[in-house]
């Protein structure tokens, strides 16, 4: 307790804050001897608190001026208060720990948040990368990370690296866009994933083990309308194991084989030495087709009619197996008729015949022959 000459003053000091209490004389308006910071005091005048810059003013820190002088004895409170730390905050210099949820109104501004954990969490660097789980960029570390530029990058060791999981109804899991459009989505449809953009996509339907056209907008779906490549940008090779479906979808329309080779053609009847033994084929579905040049050929001990042997494939068991073949530009046979031919079914041979009749033809002994010769027949399989 202090005294003051004038009008009668008690000091009370209490921790955070500083009271003066006045006793004013008539018409008193300055009450000095003050100790406070500017916007840290109230005034109060027989209990009522006074509104500052209007009631009364306190600019100087060490004595306060009311606007109208005061009446004898009224009592004239002045508190201020100071500035003060408790136990709840964090030093710039030692830090500490907010017990607590704390709030901003302005900006938040730090250099790394560490989650307290033996390991640090989280980071947001100095140059705004969001670092989670690591505390370096690069696609070689462990984490997830976005970027200041707006890149993200997830980094999984021995698992998947991201997982999207879409409740209650079919749809898009994953949606690409460029410059705001969308140009296409991944998504699911009947527990089945697909990808692609509006009606043209592929949706891959393993409980059915295939890949099917599908319309992305309308979830469904689409057939006869999807092309796989096109005139000026076309896929290579393509494998099958099966068949194709040309023009149907009927058994008809099924091509399950296609071949080209080469075969050694044997010759039966007389012995044949000829340049070229090497004959073609070709195999589309069941029918072959085969061809064969002999080059300058020796005949000699002819025995029998004329037959090759070594056809690539067996000629189909049945009277519609029988086919002919054609020979040109032959000199094996003194008869100018014997320019024709026939498959055997259930063989691999091919018999030479003078024309219009089932009689084989033999070849005649000598140098310098020559034939072309070529088929086509049917085999079962």
């Amino acid at each position: 307790m202090a005294g003051y000459i004038g009008s009668k003053v008690a000091v009370v000091s209490s921790g955070a804050e500083r009271k003066k209490v006045f006793t004013a004389t008539s018409g008193q308006t300055s009450f000095t001897g003050l100790s406070y910071t500017v916007n840290n005091v109230h005034v109060f005048q027989n209990g009522v608190r006074l509104v500052d810059g209007t009631d009364y003013t306190a600019t100087n820190g060490n004595s306060i001026t009311l606007t109208v002088g005061a009446a004898t004895d009224d009592q004239v409170v002045v508190v201020s208060y100071n500035t003060f730390q408790t136990s709840d905050t964090v030093s710039a210099s030692t830090g500490g720990t907010f017990a607590g949820d704390v709030n901003f109104t302005g900006a938040f501004t730090s250099q790394g948040i560490d989650d307290n954990a033996t390991s640090t969490a989280m980071t947001l660097d100095g140059s705004g990368n969001l670092l989670v789980g690591k505390t370096t960029q690069g696609l070689t570390n462990a984490g997830f990370e976005v970027a200041q530029s707006g890149q993200a990058s997830i980094t999984q060791s021995g698992a998947s690296a991201l997982r999207l999981n879409r409740l209650s109804s079919d749809g898009e899991l994953l949606q690409f866009r460029k410059d705001g459009s969308t140009v296409g989505s991944i998504g699911a449809s009947g527990g089945e994933v697909y990808i692609g953009n509006a009606d043209t996509g592929l949706k891959f339907n393993s409980g059915n083990d295939y890949i099917q056209p599908f319309n992305v907008t309308g979830g469904s779906g689409r057939d006869n309308a999807i092309d796989i490549g096109n005139s000026g940008n076309r896929f290579k090779d393509l494998y099958l194991s099966g068949g194709v479906y040309l023009g149907g979808t009927g058994s008809d329309n099924k091509l399950d084989s296609y071949e080209e080779g080469t075969f050694t053609v044997s010759w039966l009847g007389a012995t044949v030495s000829p340049t070229y033994n090497t004959a073609y084929y070709t195999k589309i579905g069941r029918l072959v087709y085969w061809t064969h040049y002999t080059g300058s050929t020796t005949i000699s001990s002819v025995t029998a009619a004329l037959r090759i042997s070594g056809l690539p494939f067996t000629v189909k068991n049945a009277v519609s197996g029988y086919s002919t073949l054609t020979t040109s530009h032959q000199t094996f046979f003194n008869d100018v008729n014997v320019i024709t031919g026939y498959h055997a079914i259930n063989t691999n041979f091919a018999y030479f015949t003078v024309s219009n009749t089932s009689t084989g033809a033999s070849a005649v002994a000598g140098s310098g022959k020559f034939m072309m010769v070529s088929g086509v027949y049917v085999t079962d399989s």
